[in-house]
């Protein structure tokens, strides 16, 4: 039953991240079909992050109090309803509002991702869980952006994915059951008579500095790696001259090696049990790969470099993420409000920090830019060697 809670929990996080990415490939047809401009397009496209930056705090409450099944499946739903009804919304406001309910589950199962899964699994067990369910979402990137433009049609294409999203959520309704999960606590079976209070839940969190740190952590290690999404491939087409096609593709060496990584470094931190140096070391070579990879000579020895960069900088995040979980004070009793806390000091770093901070002070100089992308990660490496890790044995240790 564990193992089929990850997939639902995959299948959940898969639907909103491949929609999105499946419009980003439709964006030009759909702007010449309804005439919006390129910063109306600009919001849509963005629109399923919006809900995490409200409401990850709250997210993470909502199942502390009232429970798993009862919350994830209002987000399931949403999300449903949201893809469903973007098979008819061609103006800018409708679109906007289906794109944001498209983004709802993300941010419920993201928030709560690790509580979900400590119910479930050995703390031991947390990392390597939360790295296969990260790499579904880089993977499910990769494929709404590559298969997107092969619908005829528009409608199509969003049917498909209204179609996935339905099916998600009458699976996560017929198979979930938390009653089942080995590791749920008999005062916290029942959420309606036996969760803690919404105050509670954030007394006990906002009080530990493990939290607020690694909210910091993850804000650094996302800031740095914002790059890769944001403005490598403009870096690469002004300042290198790549063609715009050919940028695209270089650039997708980078959501690769993020992809592989969030499978592979939970592994290589469970065999070393060096959780604290592999973040030292990864935000090193993550800072000097932000400030040369994108300046390699073109061709193989970029594509390498980049890989590597991605690899380094989104494969920590599931460590990071299971960190709360692992808490004493945490648990899994207060999980979704921790990883709400955490979540919404990252977001409010990886979005505003680079675009309305950073950008401004490098301005057109890229070179300035992506140094500060740099520094962020090197501050994340020296951040890491004071994260204080939950759990025993090698989780712990650093």
């Amino acid at each position: 039953m564990g193992w089929l809670t990850v997939i639902l929990m995959c299948l959940g996080v898969f639907v909103p991240s491949y929609a999105q990415y499946q419009f980003t490939a439709l964006g030009a047809r759909f702007i010449e079909l309804t005439g919006i401009t390129e910063v109306q397009y600009s919001s849509i496209i963005t629109a399923p992050q919006a809900p995490g930056i409200f409401f990850s705090l709250i997210a993470g409450v909502l199942v502390d109090r009232f429970g798993v099944k009862k919350v994830l499946t209002v987000g399931f739903f949403l999300t449903a309803a949201g893809a469903v009804a973007r098979i008819w919304s061609y103006t800018y406001p409708s679109m906007f509002i289906c794109m944001f309910l498209i983004g709802i589950n993300a941010t419920l199962l993201n928030t709560n991702g690790p509580k979900i899964i400590g119910y479930w699994f050995e703390k031991r067990k947390i990392n390597l869980i939360m790295g296969i369910f990260t790499a579904v979402i880089n993977g499910s990137l990769a494929v709404g952006a590559g298969t997107g433009a092969l619908f005829p049609e528009i409608k199509t294409a969003f049917a498909v994915s209204g179609l996935i999203a339905c099916l998600a959520s009458v699976l996560w309704v017929v198979f979930y059951n938390e009653k089942k999960a080995p590791m749920l606590k008999r005062e916290e079976l029942s959420a309606e008579s036996n969760s803690p209070p919404v105050l509670e839940c954030l007394r006990v969190v906002l009080k530990s500095p493990a939290v607020w740190m690694t909210g910091l952590a993850l804000a650094l290690l996302f800031i740095g790696s914002a790059v890769m999404s944001l403005f490598l491939p403009v870096a690469l087409v002004r300042d290198r001259g790549v063609a715009e096609t050919a940028a695209g593709a270089v650039s997708m060496s980078m959501m690769l090696g993020a992809m592989i990584s969030c499978y592979v470094t939970p592994l290589i931190d469970m065999k070393l049990g060096k959780t604290r140096l592999l973040m030292f070391v990864y935000g090193i070579i993550g800072a000097l790969g932000a400030a040369f990879a994108w300046r390699a000579p073109r061709g193989f020895i970029m594509i390498v470099m980049l890989f590597i960069t991605g690899f380094v900088t989104t494969g920590l995040s599931p460590l990071l993420m299971s960190i709360p979980v692992k808490l004493k004070e945490i648990g899994t009793k207060y999980a979704g409000t921790a990883g709400g806390v955490a979540g919404t000091i990252q977001l409010a770093g990886s979005v505003v920090v680079p675009t309305y901070i950073l950008k401004p002070i490098a301005g057109d100089n890229n070179i300035v830019l992506f140094y500060l992308f740099a520094a962020s990660l090197t501050l994340f490496a020296a951040v890491s060697l004071l994260l204080p890790l939950g759990g025993r044995g090698k989780q712990a240790s650093g």
